[in-house]
């Protein structure tokens, strides 16, 4: 069929580059709008704590205009349509959003709007820019930021990493490796604050040189493969790689139709990978389970992995790859960004910010003071849920709600009172983190 066989022409001749912005952009869309339902179909919707008390971000008309905004902009951006509008548009809305909606936020979700960002001042650098000079400069920034921003914040708070670092992460450790490291006391997680600092260092300073950026390919992979072995991040794994992939096609002229058996072979490990899973899966023996963590990990990300690495070896690109000061603009004007996201949890001291700017896991709230009340079940629905910024625990009729931030969780708090009048709701009360 005619139709048929030009679309599939079309198909052949679309850019990697592309089609790897699309796959970060849709997956961007599908990660909000399906926390935006889980949110709206939850008892008391509009029970919203925004992360800064402005009253522009609790309206239900604002919030609505700018998602709709959002889903226009992400779907323009998709399709490569003004994407250096659609991709900045895209990244400040979903950052609003972000900051409104508090339930379920982790460090990692701020990556999306930054990746949007990025791949926005990408194509404001490529607009007069013939010899593609640098443009793979702002994706590769906020990659680097992430491990150079996060290696700093740990050395800064090295003590209270020590303390904090297997607590922060026992919720999400693997059940395998939960098995030989119970509630992070094991020679891993001793180990674990004195390894983790020098390799993310490494990394995010490779990745800010063309001429080593092969090497920050291969030690960004092993870092990804090995730590989600441990905890169960790979949808960040998921993230990190296909921007990795991106920084690879930039400035190659590949396209779908120049992926060939040579740039694949190496994928052909993933049959034997497969068959020993397939033995492994849902095996009672601990360890046995963890290698099959490791295995899952590398049938998910291998592929990704070779095509990064083979889009950026110079043989395979005709394409000028010399580094040039020129067309730096956009790329300082985006790093400000970056490092302005790195100063945000100087706001408050790391107390309502502490997963913003790169700071998770770094222990900056080690000896923080910890602020709680109880809620006494009445027949009122629960409030969401919003860890990390308040953490809630439950025991037989009494939840327990706890904040770094006394600030956010008296509005909390208050906002309880307005919504369920007749709860049994203590008073505030304060202690200290101990070891």
């Amino acid at each position: 069929m005619p139709f048929l066989e030009s679309l599939y022409i079309k198909a052949r001749n679309i850019s990697l580059f592309s089609l790897t912005r699309a796959i970060f952009g849709f997956f961007g869309l599908f990660y909000f709008q399906t926390s935006l339902y889980v949110h709206l179909t939850k008892p008391n919707p509009l029970f919203r704590i925004p992360l800064f008390d402005i009253a522009l971000l609790q309206s239900p008309m604002f919030l609505g205009l700018i998602e709709i905004v959002f889903c226009i902009s992400i779907i323009l951006f998709i399709f490569g349509k003004k994407v250096e509008l659609t991709g900045l548009l895209a990244g400040i809305t979903k950052f609003i959003f972000l900051i409104s909606h508090l339930e379920g936020v982790l460090a990692f979700s701020y990556l999306i709007p930054l990746g949007f960002m990025a791949f926005s001042f990408t194509a404001l650098m490529a607009k007069d820019n013939e010899k593609k000079q640098n443009l793979e400069l702002p994706i590769s920034l906020v990659i680097a930021s992430i491990f150079i921003i996060g290696a700093f914040e740990k050395l800064v708070h090295f003590d209270g990493m020590k303390i904090r670092l297997a607590f922060d992460l026992v919720n999400y450790y693997r059940p395998s490796f939960f098995y030989y490291c119970p509630y992070g006391s094991c020679l891993t997680m001793d180990l674990a604050p004195w390894i983790v600092i020098p390799v993310e260092l490494v990394i995010g300073i490779l990745f800010l040189f063309y001429r080593f950026r092969r090497i920050a390919f291969l030690l960004n992979s092993i870092f990804i493969v090995v730590l989600f072995t441990f905890v169960s991040f790979r949808t960040v794994g998921v993230l990190l790689i296909t921007l990795q992939l991106a920084i690879g096609f930039i400035r190659s002229e590949w396209k779908i139709s120049d992926i060939t058996k040579n740039s694949l072979r190496p994928c052909l490990y993933l049959i034997p990978l497969f068959i020993a899973h397939l033995f492994m899966k849902n095996s009672p023996i601990p360890f046995v389970a963890f290698i099959d963590e490791a295995i899952i990990n590398l049938l998910m990300f291998l592929p990704l992995i070779v095509l990064s690495d083979f889009a950026i070896n110079p043989k395979n690109s005709s394409v000028n790859k010399n580094e040039s000061l020129k067309y730096l603009l956009w790329p300082i004007v985006y790093a400000t960004i970056l490092l302005l996201f790195a100063l945000l949890p100087l706001i408050d001291g790391h107390r309502k910010t502490h997963q913003m700017g790169w700071s998770m896991f770094s222990g900056a709230t080690a000896n923080k003071a910890v602020f709680k009340f109880q809620l006494k079940k009445n027949g009122c629905q629960s409030p969401p849920n919003y860890a990390p910024v308040i953490h809630k625990f439950s025991a037989n009729q009494t939840e327990v709600y706890s904040s770094f931030s006394e600030e956010l969780i008296t509005r909390y708090k208050n906002k309880i009172i307005e919504v369920c009048p007749d709860a049994n709701v203590s008073d505030l009360n304060v202690f200290q983190m101990s070891n």
